[in-house]
């Protein structure tokens, strides 16, 4: 069976729960297969530029906002991230 990669290795396990071996075969070697289209973690979410997204407002002006204050209650979660982002 092919190597799963470290970051998918949960989404094999649920997926291939209780199914034959050939179906885990397959699975693996479709997870390995398209490995990069798989997030490593939750900053790595990645750029493409082969596709422009609009979005149509009709006749309204866009808006534009100050980015909102993070609440309390996440502010050691978003100093985490931005750290591991830094990195």
């Amino acid at each position: 069976m092919p190597e799963i990669p470290p970051h998918l290795t949960d989404s094999f396990q649920r997926a291939t729960k209780d199914k034959e071996h050939a179906v885990q075969w397959a699975v693996a070697e479709t997870l390995v297969k398209h490995t990069e289209a798989f997030s490593r973690d939750d900053v790595d979410l990645g750029r493409t530029n082969r596709m422009e997204h609009t979005i149509n407002t009709g006749n309204s002006r866009s808006l534009r906002q100050p980015p909102r204050k993070v609440p309390m209650a996440f502010e050691e979660d978003e100093k985490k991230v931005i750290e591991t982002m830094q990195k």
